[in-house]
């Protein structure tokens, strides 16, 4: 049990960068707070270091003495460089320090694009993950004492999931058959590292 107080981390679970900062938090062993955050609400949240922050994007690590950082690379980069004792992720040195920022580059940059791809390609996945998401929200908003109505939350889920599907060309990861390739083929060099060592 940790005897230092606890960290807030502020994220969605449909978020991969605050999913990242979950998992990177408790193989560190850093306690903390998760504490749902809609993007959406943070110009208007009650903590006045969140609504200072230029970039309103999740998820945001608040220190205990009050600090903030969002952009899941730069918190870890201020962990590492305040946290260097026990469990850490990146090398100090060297060529595994170089490999290890790539890797996380090129899943924060371009595997991302796998992950919204095979959200919101076919209709079942599309259909899943706007219903999961608008409940996940709904569920963790703030201050929600009742929740909209089932026609009210359909229509939600709608807006939400025809909005994501428009952006897939905008995201740049249309093309169904190359993204599933993409995917399977880094999950496969991926296991195959693992498995040699």
């Amino acid at each position: 049990m940790s005897t230092r107080p606890p960290f807030t981390l502020y994220g969605s679970n449909a978020s991969p960068y605050s999913c990242k900062m979950r998992a990177l938090m408790r193989y560190r062993r850093l306690h903390f707070t998760w504490v749902p955050l809609n993007p959406m609400e943070m110009a208007s949240h009650p903590n006045p270091n969140i609504r200072a922050l230029k970039a309103k994007v999740i998820p945001v690590l608040e220190w205990p003495d009050g600090r903030v950082l969002n952009d899941s690379t730069v918190i870890i980069d201020a962990l590492e460089a305040e946290f260097r004792d026990g469990r850490t992720v990146v090398p100090p040195t060297g060529p595994a320090r170089f490999l290890a920022k790539l890797l996380e580059d090129f899943f924060d940059e371009w595997f991302m694009k796998a992950m919204f791809n095979r959200r919101w390609s076919s209709e079942v996945d599309r259909d899943w993950s706007g219903r999961w998401i608008i409940s996940d929200q709904l569920m963790s908003a703030p201050g929600l004492v009742t929740l909209p109505s089932s026609s009210q939350t359909s229509g939600l889920i709608k807006f939400f999931r025809d909005r994501q599907v428009g952006r897939l060309a905008l995201v740049g990861c249309e093309d169904d058959k190359l993204w599933q390739h993409v995917m399977y083929e880094v999950v496969g060099a991926l296991n195959m590292q693992l498995k040699s060592g």
